[in-house]
């Protein structure tokens, strides 16, 4: 979305709950959390391709990703 609120555009689609996103330092990657009360598990999408990749699958709760600089 545009700083004005205006333009939003939903990148996951995606029928779970998705949240916490951290933008990537290079601005080129969101990290986010996605799932459902039992289990979330972190993504990264690509912004530009839309290209989402899953980065953990244990059975738990995992939240709140953040990105460690450069």
């Amino acid at each position: 979305m545009n700083s004005d609120g205006s333009n939003i555009i939903n990148l996951t689609n995606d029928v779970l709950e998705d949240y916490s996103p951290s933008w990537s330092p290079d601005g080129k990657w969101i990290a986010y959390s996605s799932g459902t009360s039992a289990q979330y598990d972190v993504w990264v999408i690509h912004v530009g391709t839309r290209k989402k990749i899953r980065l953990t699958t244990e059975p738990k709760r995992n939240e709140t990703p953040v990105w460690k600089p450069d």
